[in-house]
């Protein structure tokens, strides 16, 4: 990348006009005005660009779009539950959280020693972003780089689980294992002479295991949507258009 300055400085400019990780400039937090829902900014049209005042308002309602559609980060139970409770108390909110969050700050767009893209960051709590797009459609519309062959298998693979939901936490199926475990030994099966049956507890743990995990296996909306609709799973021949920014 450093044989080539002309493309180096290109590129960076090209990811700063696409990806956001910063309030923009002389706007303030925002604030609902009295008995006005929360999420105003998400259910009001979108500015008219035609207006006289659009430059002075866009800015302002670009950052009030952030803070109510979820791009700004808050620490909640989610960042720490792979943390076990016993240590809960011990836990730091910005060093701990798995989101890796918040980011650290970075003054401008670069490459780093190992030609690594580091995107400009001004707020480590803001989820990268494109503005256009946020003040478009009045929604969360975070987003990330996929600059190499690895990360984007791992976009694919995250956003397939994410839609599938195909496998269940370990966690949740042994939490159903001793769920029916503690069960059978407060009430085992009994043979007629009085005896526990160990074949048929064996049984009945597997019938109470199975039973637990079917009911604790999660749809997607994606997959409701397919249900109710009657459609089935298929490969397609669709394509998507390419849009170049």
């Amino acid at each position: 990348m450093n044989s080539d300055p002309e493309f180096k400085q290109k590129l960076t400019a090209w990811y700063d006009d696409l990806i956001c990780q910063s309030f923009p400039k002389d706007t303030v937090p925002y604030v609902a005005a009295g008995g006005a829902p929360k999420q105003l900014p998400v259910l009001s049209r979108p500015l008219d660009p035609d207006s006289p005042d659009y430059s002075q308002k866009r800015d302002q309602h670009h950052r009030d779009l952030c803070e109510n559609t979820g791009l700004v980060h808050g620490h909640n139970a989610t960042c720490f539950k792979h943390i076990p409770r016993r240590v809960h108390s011990l836990v730091d909110p910005d060093n701990d959280c798995r989101f890796e969050l918040p980011r650290p700050l970075v003054a401008e767009t670069h490459f780093d020693e190992d030609d690594g893209l580091v995107i400009r960051c001004e707020n480590g709590h803001l989820n990268g972003h494109n503005p256009t797009a946020t003040l478009c459609l009045g929604c969360n519309t975070d987003i990330k780089q996929t600059a190499s062959g690895s990360v984007a298998m791992a976009m694919v693979e995250y956003m397939a689980n994410y839609t599938i939901k195909l496998q269940l936490d370990t966690a949740v199926v042994f939490s159903a294992l001793c769920a029916s475990i503690k069960t059978l030994q407060n009430k085992p099966p009994q043979d007629p002479d009085g005896q526990i049956d160990k074949s048929e507890m064996t049984r009945l743990m597997m019938v109470k295991t199975t039973n637990s995990l079917v009911g604790k296996h999660e749809l997607t909306g994606q997959q409701t949507a397919s249900l109710l609709l009657g459609r089935k799973n298929n490969y397609t021949s669709d394509e998507y258009q390419e849009h170049w920014w």
